[in-house]
């Protein structure tokens, strides 16, 4: 538990009653630096996870005319927290200018923050669960049904993950075994 002041405790009791995305964003702020409070105590405080107050954290980094921007009602409060995950300011700028230029949707405007962020478009498709299904059964077949296999895709990275709970002679047999698999074909 943590113990904290009384100033404290009317901060993050203004902290939870606001709206303003912004003023979020200057108080969490304000507990990190001025009260030594850590982003995860913040989260226990508001029974909030850490990674949700870190988007309104980075608003404190947008160039003034883009929190115009959002009071003029030209952007929402999620092209902001899209906006803010860039690094520098021509940057957020160029991506605000086409938000506004192209009336891009929250989606779109993830996508093209992803493509400068990663250097990754957002094009193609994820494996059906028909697919993953008959990967699974072919691993499985192919290695043995106590192999564990896990595939993963995002719109940034795909991989495959193969476990195999045993100690170093049965897991390198297993890994052999794959590897014999794969010069093979």
């Amino acid at each position: 538990m943590i113990h904290m002041h009384p100033d404290v405790t009317q901060v993050i009791e203004r902290l939870r009653l606001t709206d303003d995305v912004f003023e979020k964003g200057r108080i969490i702020k304000y507990l990190m630096k001025e009260k030594g409070l850590r982003m995860k105590d913040i989260g226990e405080l508001l029974e909030i996870q850490p990674s949700y107050l870190a988007h309104f954290l980075r608003l404190n980094k947008l160039p003034e005319i883009i929190i115009d921007g959002y009071y003029a009602k030209q952007v929402s409060a999620s092209h902001l927290f899209i906006i803010a995950r860039l690094h520098d300011y021509v940057t957020m700028m160029t991506v605000y200018e086409k938000v506004l230029s192209e009336n891009l949707t929250s989606p779109q405007t993830e996508n093209v923050v992803r493509e400068l962020l990663y250097d990754v478009k957002a094009e193609g498709e994820r494996l059906t669960d028909d697919e993953v299904d008959r990967f699974e059964r072919l691993i499985s077949r192919k290695l043995g049904t106590d192999v564990d296999f896990k595939i993963t895709q995002t719109r940034v990275k795909g991989k495959f993950e193969l476990g195999k709970k045993g100690n170093l002679a049965d897991t390198t047999k297993m890994l052999r075994k794959l590897y014999k698999l794969l010069s093979s074909e």
